[in-house]
């Protein structure tokens, strides 16, 4: 999407948030299924993350500041709902894969599970700050411009926090399951 299309959506924010809800399902929902369903490792439970952010998105779309790119905020509602989904415990029994998604998984089902619980553990061990900064930055795939924008802070900051994010990984993972940077 183009400067002139994330112009025009923040500019519907202001006149039509209902409008501007509606756009963004239509343009990021695959994208916050993608990122919630690495989060969750389960396709209904990623759905149900995808929805739950939707509605927190329509319900403060006003507290949008119009600092950092919509996606950027909405991807960040994302994360948190994943995690707070993760958080309560919230688990269903494991479905099949997602098909549009089955590239992405491990040849090895039951290690490649093994290995993205061990790092979801991991992820959710990390101080907030920290795991928004790395989620934003390896599951959504944001420039680091758009992660300060959003987050309020300089570019130096996010790198740094990075870091720091990364650096807790390796002591929170077991050998083999290290982070790469």
């Amino acid at each position: 999407m183009g400067p002139d299309a994330n112009d025009s959506l923040a500019a519907l924010v202001a006149t039509d948030p209902a409008a501007a809800v509606a756009a963004l399902a239509d343009r990021y929902a695959p994208d916050c299924y993608r990122l919630a369903y690495r989060l969750v490792q389960d396709h209904h439970t990623a759905q149900d993350c995808v929805q739950n952010a939707f509605v927190r998105v329509a319900s403060r779309i006003d507290t949008w500041r119009g600092a950092g790119s919509l996606r950027a905020w909405l991807m960040r509602i994302t994360t948190n709902e994943a995690c707070r989904l993760a958080v309560s415990g919230r688990r269903v029994l494991p479905t099949a894969p997602d098909p549009a998604l089955a590239a992405e998984e491990a040849p090895d089902p039951v290690e490649g599970r093994e290995r993205a619980d061990a790092v979801r553990r991991a992820l959710l061990a990390l101080p907030p700050g920290q795991r928004d900064v790395l989620t934003l930055r390896h599951y959504a795939q944001l420039p680091l411009a758009d992660i300060a924008a959003e987050r309020g802070c300089a570019v130096g900051t996010v790198k740094a926090t990075l870091f720091q994010a990364y650096a807790a990984l390796r002591r929170l993972l077991p050998d083999g399951l290290q982070p790469e940077d």
